[in-house]
């Protein structure tokens, strides 16, 4: 009687315990299951659950322990009863999916006791052994994680391609210069922290750096105490150019304070020098001399390599041929595309036209500029300093001048023909490659680069860049504000001078790496140790150490460039992990592309998230946003801008990186949906003007769901969660609540749980996400189950080539480019490609169309292209290439922004060439820009 009662008791408990496991409570499950093995010790049933629900929770070693225990009561019973068969694939599924390669050999007995047509939720015994036995292959080809990681950042573009590969070069910023850190948060640090850490990215004219150095300078916490013990500024350019100057600004003034120390007369010029070089567009012919000699200097001790030309700076040497070859640029003579006559002209206009716009929009600039400057600058397109820097060094100047303002008109012209004869262009404001890409024409581009990329060699078509982007009367405002009658040079020279002691106040401390790279790509090459130039030893007893260098920073300042490359999705992925791990720590963008797009933080946060709370953001990406009590109504009097729009800098502050509790998950199918709501978007983004005030762009391609689920598994989601979703993608079939895009900005309310779930086809993506599957697989800190057959080895992986007729073509720079394989067979390409590859309510329905998207059409999102040969590259898995080859299919490049043809076809099986296979060693290659 009372073993049934114990039974009776153990059989409620488990049913307690299958009751809160159906509605997710987790643990309260667990519970219950123990109280039922504790009533019946000699069933197994409990043992199961108690597997069963660890399983789900993703804790996969305490799954197999408890599926060992239950199989040890099961021991009498043949292996092939279902009881046991679930055990077994749960025992080897958990193995698997935990990469517990320490109990390989226990996965291996389990799925060899699985019978050949049992399938555990679909997953196949077939699939367990194919599984296991690619996992063993794949980790043999490449023993180290590391070495697959080097190739993935050096081989896979994280971004759709622009048919441009010059990227654009930003001379001038724009936003109001200001330190990253103060003094209340310099003291707010923990007091063990004895050095600091910055990571500026995009620095562009450097603008942050230079304020950040004047501002540690002037608290004494840091220039005059022993408590920070180092200062490490990373400075981090997409441009060469951007590099160049500030390094040669960085040269004045150490030239500077030498002369300085020494009293070397006219050591005060060398301010008026570094002042115009840095935001003057025409130079006066003595600052234009001194900054050829500061070339000339910098190419001399940069190509010998024996010296750092400052005991402070560190460039790569990858960085120091780019740096080298655009300070060899600017010594070669200009054509007269770039004459000062020309360009006066045309500064004249352009900023006052854009002054007038803006004043337009936003009302008066409140701050009130040097009249003589304005006056001046409107006249001739050109700063003149003080008049005791005119004696010494430009005496003609100062008479032509002093007739101009007796007002005579005639006295006026032969100012204006002195200017145009002896003064010259701020050559540090141009970039010869883009100079020569900006037309985007094909056939100059590529008669540039076989020209071995003379130059300056472009002599018509636009304006030359940057010279009109920005007002130099209004820029010296933003520098120094609390002169208001000084002159654009004084205050500039005070700035200058103030950075200059900083510089030397912190010497000793301070160490500036300056790179030339992408964002994204150099912040995940930190933080995986692929830095390559951080593995190399200094040059001597005495110089600069790269292998100490931070991987963690206090602050990573990012300008805007996230919203070119995919908003805080990027910056959260890319840049959180850098942070160092206190709440003092923070990164900051800004939104300058397309403010008005957005009405809110929650509409921004939906558009690149798809995550619009931030609690939910704060748990998922451990980041939370700062905000400003001064903000609130700050422009309200001023005009009705949305609050969106008055923010400056978004802050977004690290918060401690633990795993998600269960109740801070999302639920498995509202997590499914989030994930493929990313692969959708990435697929099929909604169309979009090429033409556009506030263009939004949709820039990331597949590698970028690799990355999301890294993310998500070190945040504590279950791995067969994950695994599911990717080989329903390798099947080629998702059934999902998410939807491709429905506007150009995903809203809140597109996020709403009110569709109704639907299976769709993804095999136009097939082939592509199957081959980076089969590269990643190695990187995800999860395991992967997939049908036979899905995956491939890296020695099937291939790298082909193809090149393009020339073609005509706007907006190139846009990455918003794709490849798209079409099967002759199917018919003409469609009008309306995105249409054709959506498999749901707005896409085509039809049979035809079901039929095409399931045999005749493979996308490609990760190539690359070299702009002057018009050749694609992309990696792809052999098998699929090689099947293509014996049909009729045709390659084409296509928009995702308009979706349209941008090529006509070439041929797959005449045109495709092979370049090498994933395996093989890769040649070191220079990049030019």
């Amino acid at each position: 009687m009372v073993l049934n009662d114990l039974s009776a008791a153990s059989i409620a408990a488990r049913e307690r315990g299958n009751s809160f496991y159906r509605a997710g409570n987790f643990n309260d499950a667990i519970n219950a299951y123990k109280e039922a093995a504790s009533l019946a010790p000699e069933d197994y049933a409990p043992l199961s659950n108690m597997s069963a629900v660890r399983f789900e929770m993703g804790r996969y070693p305490d799954a197999v322990e408890y599926a060992e225990k239950a199989l040890q009561l099961l021991k009498s019973e043949p292996d092939d009863v279902p009881k046991k068969q679930k055990l077994y694939a749960r025992i080897a599924k958990s193995l698997l999916y935990s990469l517990d390669f320490g109990k390989a050999e226990l996965a291996k007995t389990a799925i060899s006791r699985l019978d050949n047509s049992y399938s555990a939720e679909g997953t196949s015994v077939e699939a367990l052994q194919s599984t296991i036995a690619g996992v063993k292959a794949l980790w043999t080809s490449v023993p180290q994680e590391a070495q697959l990681r080097a190739l993935v950042l050096d081989r896979l573009p994280r971004y759709k391609a622009h048919l441009l590969d010059c990227p654009e070069y930003y001379a001038v910023g724009h936003d109001e210069p200001s330190t990253v850190i103060d003094k209340p948060e310099l003291q707010a640090l923990p007091a063990s922290q004895d050095d600091l850490s910055f990571l500026f990215c995009g620095s562009g004219d450097a603008r942050n750096v230079f304020s950040t150095l004047l501002s540690l300078f002037q608290v004494p916490l840091v220039a005059k105490t022993s408590r920070f013990k180092k200062i490490h500024i990373t400075i981090l350019d997409l441009k060469p150019a951007a590099l160049a100057k500030m390094i040669i600004i960085v040269d004045m003034l150490s030239r500077y304070s030498i002369m300085k120390f020494l009293k070397t007369k006219g050591h005060e010029d060398v301010l008026i020098v570094s002042s115009y070089v840095y935001c003057c567009q025409l130079l006066p012919p003595f600052v234009f001399e001194k900054m050829q000699e500061h070339i000339d200097h910098l190419i001399e001790a940069l190509e010998s390599g024996d010296d750092d030309p400052f005991p402070y700076l560190y460039v790569p040497p990858s960085s120091l041929r780019q740096v080298i070859r655009v300070l060899k640029q600017w010594k070669e003579p200009l054509s007269n595309h770039y004459s000062v006559p020309r360009a006066r002209t045309f500064i004249r206009y352009k900023v006052k036209f854009n002054r007038e716009q803006a004043e337009m929009y936003f009302g008066p600039n409140p701050r009130v500029p040097s009249k003589k400057d304005r006056k001046d600058f409107d006249a001739f397109g050109a700063i003149f300093a003080d008049q005791d820097f005119i004696e010494r060094r430009e005496p003609r100047l100062g008479e032509l001048y002093a007739a101009y303002e007796s007002g005579d008109s005639v006295q006026m012209k032969d100012l204006e023909e002195y200017l145009d004869v002896t003064w010259k262009l701020n050559v540090t404001l141009l970039d010869s490659d883009h100079e020569a890409t900006r037309n985007e024409n094909l056939s100059n581009i590529s008669e540039y680069y076989g020209s071995g990329c003379q130059a300056w060699s472009v002599n018509d078509g636009e304006n030359p860049a940057n010279l009109a982007e920005f007002d130099p009367v209004d820029m010296s405002d933003l520098f120094i504000t609390d002169t208001p009658s000084g002159t654009v040079i004084k205050k500039m020279s005070v700035f200058f001078e103030g950075v200059t002691l900083g510089i030397i106040m912190l010497n000793e401390k301070l160490v500036i790496e300056a790179v030339v790279g992408e964002m994204a790509d150099v912040m995940e090459r930190l933080r995986y140790d692929a830095m390559d130039h951080r593995s190399l030893a200094p040059k001597d007893d005495e110089g600069i150490d790269p292998r100490q260098f931070p991987k963690k920073f206090d602050r990573i300042h990012m300008s805007n460039i996230p919203d070119y490359i995919g908003g805080p999705f990027t910056a959260f992925l890319s840049a959180r992990p850098l942070l160092r791990e206190q709440k003092q720590a923070n990164m900051r963008f800004n939104n300058l592309l397309n403010p008005p797009m957005f009405d809110s933080h929650e509409t921004f946060q939906a558009e690149y998230l798809l995550m619009p709370h931030e609690k939910q953001i704060a748990a998922h990406f451990a980041v939370v946003r700062e905000r400003d009590p001064e903000l609130s109504g700050l422009l309200d009097k001023m005009m009705p801008i949305p609050s969106f729009m008055q923010e400056n800098y978004f802050i977004w502050n690290a918060v401690l990186e633990k795993p998600l509790s269960l109740g801070k998950r999302m639920r498995r199918q509202e997590f499914e949906a989030w994930i493929y709501g990313h692969l959708l978007k990435i697929c099929l983004p909604y169309p979009r003007p090429l033409q556009s005030d506030r263009p939004v762009h949709a820039p990331l391609n597949l590698t970028m769901i690799f990355r999301l689920l890294e993310r998500m598994s070190e945040v504590g989601y279950p791995a067969h969660w994950m695994s599911s979703i990717l080989a329903s993608i390798c099947n080629g079939e998702i059934e999902t609540k998410a939807r491709a895009p429905r506007h150009i900005i995903v809203h809140r309310n597109d996020l709403s749980d009110t569709t109704s779930k639907k299976a769709m086809s993804v095999v136009p993506w097939r082939a592509e996400f199957t081959t980076l599957l089969s590269i990643w697989r190695r990187l995800l800190p999860f395991g992967v189950i997939t049908p036979k057959h899905a995956l491939v080895p890296l020695t099937e992986i291939v790298e082909y080539q193809v090149s393009f007729p020339i073609f005509r073509e706007e907006r190139l720079r846009l990455p918003h480019f794709t490849l798209v394989f079409w099967d002759t067979q199917c018919g003409q390409t469609p009008r309306d490609m995105r249409g054709l590859l959506m498999d749901e309510e707005e896409g085509d329905m039809f049979p035809s169309a079901k039929k095409t998207r399931n045999q005749g059409v493979h996308i490609v999102s990760a190539f690359r292209f070299v702009t002057h040969t018009r050749t694609a590259s992309f990696w792809m898995r052999r098998d699929a290439v090689e099947d293509m080859k014996t049909g009729n299919w045709k390659l084409y490049i296509w928009r995702t922004d308009n979706w349209q043809a941008v090529t006509g076809a070439v041929d797959v099986s005449r045109d495709l060439r092979v370049k090498r296979s994933w395996l093989d060693v890769d040649e070191p290659q220079i990049p030019i820009s």
